[in-house]
């Protein structure tokens, strides 16, 4: 068994392995805790790296809504991505360019996380 995990599809008390012989492929799902980020008051942007599982193939990323933010991932190398969070930022006619947030733009009293899945193998 080249897999190494085992399962009994039929209940029958055959155990056979869990992956094709030939073809190692699996989906995959899961998600990454993100930490409070700042953004930078210069270009109100903000970057978290990451490692996703090992092998997956063309991933689906998706990082949950941040008010007054908008986000998206960038490749790196390998398995490693960045995230970045753009703040929204608003012009006032008498002071010019103003933030519409404020750091951290993800507080750490709420759960955001970046969702992923994809085929490994």
């Amino acid at each position: 068994m080249t897999a190494g995990l085992l399962v009994d599809y039929f209940g029958t008390g055959e155990l056979v392995s869990a992956f094709h012989p030939t073809l190692q492929i699996c989906y995959m799902q899961g998600s990454i805790q993100v930490p409070p980020i700042n953004l930078d008051n210069g270009n109100s942007t903000g970057r978290y790296r990451f490692d996703l599982p090992s092998g997956l193939q063309n991933p689906f990323l998706y990082f949950d809504k941040i008010h007054n933010a908008s986000s998206y991932f960038r490749y790196v190398s390998g398995d490693t991505w960045d995230l970045y969070i753009v703040g929204d930022d608003y012009v006032d006619s008498a002071v010019g360019r103003r933030h519409n947030w404020s750091n951290p733009i993800n507080p750490a009293d709420k759960d955001y996380r970046i969702h992923f899945g994809g085929y490994r193998g």
